[in-house]
């Protein structure tokens, strides 16, 4: 292999994470997988538009963790051009780390700012198709949409970490319980037909 080309003629794709960039994941790799204690995470929440701070451990009075998870989304929406499958470029604020990580001898503090709107926190994938998708470093990547369903069969239709009975009977079991949720409403029901200045904001 010697060029992501030649991993996506066999299949493989690399999939590129905000933290492969930052100073936290070298100390890592360059210190033998010694582990990195995360202490605190900063964000622009989109839930209170404020700056949230999130201690992480074990304490009373502790944030809860989906606070970050549905707090952390887009600042703003761009139109990309003709040249990506994804019609939209989604901004997201940076995001500030706290950790603590041993250098050999000792164990250090150190804070970092990772994520942004520039272009080194964007990545472009590409399917076989030949589609494109130009997408912040923050966002699920769009090429593994079609592999959910088949790793939730596979992983979770069978109760306790996938290990409920064989895979045919996982299946059967996720397919029954989609049924249970289809909402079979008429379309004209699910329509909302209000004037567009409505919507503006």
């Amino acid at each position: 292999m010697f060029s992501s080309n030649d991993l996506l003629d066999s299949n493989v794709i690399k999939l590129n994470g905000p933290l492969l960039r930052t100073r936290l994941y070298n100390a890592f790799i360059t210190n033998g997988s010694v582990p990195i204690l995360l202490t605190s995470i900063s964000f622009f929440s989109s839930l209170t538009s404020d700056f949230e701070k999130i201690y992480v451990g074990k304490f009373n009075g502790q944030k809860a963790y989906s606070d970050y998870v549905y707090g952390l989304g887009t600042t703003s929406t761009l139109a990309l051009g003709n040249n990506y499958s994804n019609p939209f470029k989604y901004e997201f604020s940076p995001i500030i780390l706290e950790y603590w990580f041993y250098n050999g001898s000792n164990w250090q503090f150190d804070s970092e700012r990772v994520g942004g709107s520039d272009d080194k926190w964007y990545t472009t994938y590409k399917d076989n198709a030949g589609n494109s998708y130009y997408q912040h470093l923050f966002e699920f990547p769009q090429i593994l949409i079609p592999y959910v369903n088949d790793y939730s069969i596979s992983k979770y239709a069978g109760g306790k970490g996938g290990k409920g009975g064989s895979n045919s009977m996982r299946k059967k079991q996720y397919n029954a319980a989609m049924e249970d949720l289809q909402y079979n409403a008429p379309m004209e029901d699910l329509q909302y037909n209000a004037p567009m200045e409505d919507l503006l904001f």
